[in-house]
């Protein structure tokens, strides 16, 4: 998923729990958004760099997204090592 300045938070909360523990690392509550809340909403009232909190929670959710989807190679290697028995 790419995230943009117009990403609505509680879009990313459903995708990504992880997102509220990163928001918490710039100090941000996520209770008080609603479901129109975008990135750039929150960047602008935390006086936050937009392109900052972008490339974090970019970054977040790209690791949630590997560690959720194995590596295909991986899942073969594994498979190979159930014949060798």
């Amino acid at each position: 998923m790419q995230i943009s300045e117009n990403t609505r938070i509680r879009r990313l909360l459903r995708k990504f729990p992880t997102v509220e523990d990163m928001l918490g690392w710039y100090g941000i509550e996520i209770e008080r958004f609603d479901s129109e809340t975008t990135v750039r909403d929150v960047a602008w009232s935390h006086r936050l760099e937009l392109d900052d909190l972008l490339g974090d929670l970019q970054a977040g959710v790209d690791d949630e997204l590997r560690d959720h989807d194995p590596d295909p190679d991986e899942e073969q290697d594994d498979d190979d090592d159930d014949y060798d028995d």
